[in-house]
């Protein structure tokens, strides 16, 4: 029963309340207040009806957290200010804040204050807010609406903040025989994310030693920075099942064992740390001087092949042998390369006779250049160097057949078919009785999709083919 109604303040007859006339005028004081302050704001009918949702459901440490509030009033009168505060369970950093209904809103210790206010029946605000956790696991924030001092509804909406679990993984390539000093080489970078989930704030790191020079990267654009001998690329997302590389070319003037370093991280958890660092060693060798002489017998140009080919007789006049010699040209006139070169060292194109040369003996080798003049040249100089030889086996000699071999007066031709712009090894053996298989130097790039191939001999394979069947060839599609 309610004692501020009429009939109950005006019963007589309750013995209690004559024999206590105070409690009476008690009573109508307390009904009087509460129908001055109760009248605006009756505190029984006060109500909210609140909707409340975060967005996504889970972020890593970085990601926002968007939280969208929809508080109507259900009251049945008029509330005269609203205030919602929201305070979160752990560091957070404030995005942004909106309040469709106006007001005022202002940032304190805990969180948020959002005040607005008068209110009718029946009206909607909408409060959206985002913050940035800045730490893993479970994340709450608390909204509570007040009125008038009373706490009318609090809600919690919690958020998996995480780190994505992603395995990366990094490959170091180099090569691991034949490099001299200041020859240009190549070191392959390969990172893979082996999942589960795809990987952020992936960063690439190759240590070079600090006797190499950085002469480019592949691709041209990747954003790379080099500093105090420190290689970094940002890869950034890398997708699950994803993989990518960086080549890296570099030269040393200095010799020795050189050991490389590659390591690779992200901004997730990584459930296997133990393929994120790659190392390898780079022997890079001393040339061997001494007792090497070249000496040009004629330049001619090829008309089957329109390159100008110059024959240069090799010696090695001291009693020692020598196991390999690279024969590199300097100094060609501009638009002239070495078409047959092996490699570079040094800007210098060379060749490469990969086999033993005794003491005072020599051998022919055939130099093919490209050039539009069609003349013998006269402005370049050929240095014969002493190496170590490099392994030439194979290891597939499940390469095709070719379609065509004959002899011509300027060689041994061959022919096969192909894709044009992809890169072909020429193997080949003396004879079908034997089963040693040798790569020739250098691989081929198909212009077209038949190839024409010309066997003259050194420096490309050992000795100059003598008859059909002499030699047999097959020929590798490579990756």
């Amino acid at each position: 029963m309610n004692p501020c109604h009429p009939r109950v303040v005006q019963k007589s007859g309750d013995p209690a309340r004559f024999r206590r006339p105070g409690r009476r005028w008690l009573v109508l004081l307390g009904c009087v207040a509460a129908l001055w302050w109760g009248g605006r704001v009756p505190a029984q009918f006060v109500d909210f009806s609140l909707a409340a949702s975060a967005s996504p459901d889970s972020v890593s440490p970085g990601e926002a957290v968007f939280y969208s509030l929809f508080i109507t009033n259900i009251s049945g009168v008029t509330l005269p200010q609203i205030i919602v505060t929201n305070q979160p369970s752990g560091p957070a950093e404030l995005v942004g804040a909106t309040n469709s209904f106006g007001g005022f809103i202002t940032n304190s210790d805990t969180g948020l204050i959002f005040t607005f206010g008068p209110m009718a029946y029946g009206q909607v605000a909408r409060l959206t807010m985002s913050l940035r956790p800045q730490t893993s696991g479970s994340f709450t924030n608390e909204f509570t609406v007040f009125t008038l001092g009373r706490t009318n509804m609090t809600t919690n909406l919690v958020t998996q903040v995480g780190f994505p679990v992603a395995d990366l993984a990094i490959g170091l390539t180099n090569a691991s025989t034949g490099i001299f000093t200041n020859d240009l080489t190549t070191i392959g970078l390969f990172v893979t994310n082996l999942g589960p989930s795809a990987a952020t704030g992936v960063v690439l790191t190759n240590w070079l030693p600090s006797a190499f020079q950085l002469v480019s990267v592949t691709p041209p654009d990747a954003a790379t920075d080099f500093s105090d001998g420190a290689l970094t690329w940002p890869i950034g997302t890398l997708a699950a099942g994803a993989n990518t590389r960086l080549l890296v070319a570099v030269r040393s003037p200095q010799a020795g064992n050189f050991q490389l370093t590659a390591a690779v991280g992200g901004g997730g958890d990584d459930p296997n740390p133990t393929n994120n660092v790659a190392t390898s060693t780079l022997p890079i060798s001393a040339f061997i001087s001494g007792g090497l002489a070249a000496t040009v017998l004629a330049q001619q140009i090829n008309p089957q092949t329109g390159l100008l080919e110059m024959r240069v007789l090799l010696t090695n006049q001291l009693a020692a042998p020598v196991p390999a010699v690279r024969l590199a040209a300097a100094g060609l006139p501009a638009g002239v390369w070495l078409y047959n070169a092996a490699g570079t060292n040094a800007g210098s194109a060379y060749v490469l006779y990969n086999f033993a040369l005794t003491g005072q003996s020599g051998v022919e080798l055939t130099l093919e250049f490209y050039t539009l003049e069609r003349e013998p040249l006269s402005d370049y100089t050929l240095t014969p160097l002493g190496v170590t030889p490099i392994d030439l086996s194979t290891a597939s000699t499940n390469g095709m057949a070719v379609t065509k071999q004959l002899m011509t007066p300027n060689g041994f031709l061959i022919e096969f078919a192909a894709n044009i712009g992809r890169t072909y090894t020429i193997i080949y053996q003396d004879g079908p009785g034997t089963n040693t298989w040798l790569t020739v130097q250098p691989s081929v790039v198909a212009p077209a999709t038949r190839v024409q191939w010309i066997d003259r001999g050194p420096p490309k394979t050992r000795s100059a083919p003598l008859s059909v069947g002499q030699r047999v060839y097959r020929v590798l599609e490579m990756p």
